[in-house]
């Protein structure tokens, strides 16, 4: 005759916890359904002027300062940009990108900030060719006729390829502009550069402004 069959008794605390768990499940699927869904975040804007040139030389050659018109003194600048790149035969040619040009503060501003129009970016020509440009000086870029006024040739929103100071000087009553060559790593055009999205809310029907 067999012995008796041993049970192992349950603590009353097992059934204790198993009920509390099984509770805050249902608590934690509850709160989770009151709370309010949180939208995933937006990708990042697109970088302004993502196509930029990995070396990049150039140079201001040269000005004009015409007769004034409906917009004002007119002054035009003359030069070149050039991608750098690998010349032997059987190189890749350099991938497509474009140059622009920073307006930067007149010196006696608190703030030598630059700012690039992106609608005014140009492309550079074919393979390692200089890229001529001419083009408009947008005087309305830095405040309305301003006294000293540097721009740079921008390979990038931080490389300084090439700068000119444009100074604003009288003779007699008549205003006119000079041009002076200005080091690219000099104090006034050190300031960060901002890129517009474009360049329409400078001077209006510009389209030739550099």
């Amino acid at each position: 005759m067999s012995g008796p069959i041993y049970r192992p008794r349950r603590r009353p605390g097992h059934r204790l916890l198993g009920r509390l768990a099984g509770t805050v499940a249902v608590l934690a699927t509850l709160v989770a359904a009151a709370l309010p869904m949180v939208p995933a975040a937006a990708d990042d804007e697109p970088v302004p002027w993502p196509d930029t040139a990995a070396c990049a030389t150039g140079e201001f050659t040269g000005h004009t300062v015409h007769p004034p018109d409906f917009q004002g003194l007119y002054l035009e600048l003359t030069g070149w940009a050039q991608q750098c790149g690998d010349e032997k035969e059987g190189a890749p040619p350099p991938p497509a990108a474009r140059f622009g040009f920073a307006y930067f503060a007149p010196p006696e501003k608190e703030s030598a900030a630059g700012l690039l129009f992106e609608g005014r970016l140009r492309s550079y020509g074919p393979g390692l060719e200089r890229t001529p440009f001419a083009g408009r000086f947008d005087l309305s870029a830095t405040g309305p006729y301003p006294t000293d006024s540097p721009i740079c040739l921008m390979r990038d929103r931080t490389t300084r390829v090439a700068c000119v100071q444009v100074r604003m000087v009288f003779f007699g009553q008549a205003p006119s502009l000079v041009v002076t060559p200005l080091a690219p790593g000099d104090a006034v055009v050190t300031g960060p550069v901002t890129v517009h999205p474009d360049g329409s809310e400078t001077t209006p029907n510009c389209g030739h402004c550099l």
